[in-house]
């Protein structure tokens, strides 16, 4: 969990029911970003909602001066998770072939 430093939205608090008082004793975006550059090194990124989650994230880099995120790392997150069975299941697969990257 990171501490976005700022209130939680109601509606947003509804979807995932994280509070402003629990992610209070979290670290900051600044406080782990290294951790998160290390983590996710070169490889795709597969995000629910990737245009957001790549101009969110770019904001958070550029306030710490850091390079953004090239947007054509998320772009097959569309494909993956648009809802077709077999899209799902590859990328389901991907997920596990990255997860067995970084614990091997």
């Amino acid at each position: 969990y990171i501490n976005p430093e700022r209130d939680m939205p109601e509606e947003a608090f509804r979807v995932h029911g994280l509070s402003r008082e629990f992610l209070a004793d979290h670290k900051n975006f600044a406080g782990i970003v290294d951790e998160f550059i290390e983590f996710i090194e070169d490889l795709p990124l597969i995000a629910h909602n990737a245009d957001f989650d790549v101009r969110f994230l770019n904001a958070e880099f550029a306030k710490l001066d850091r390079p953004p995120l090239a947007p054509a790392r998320m772009r097959l997150t569309a494909y993956w998770l648009s809802g077709k069975p077999e899209r799902m299941r590859t990328g389901v697969v991907s997920r596990a072939a990255l997860n067995r990257r970084r614990t091997s």
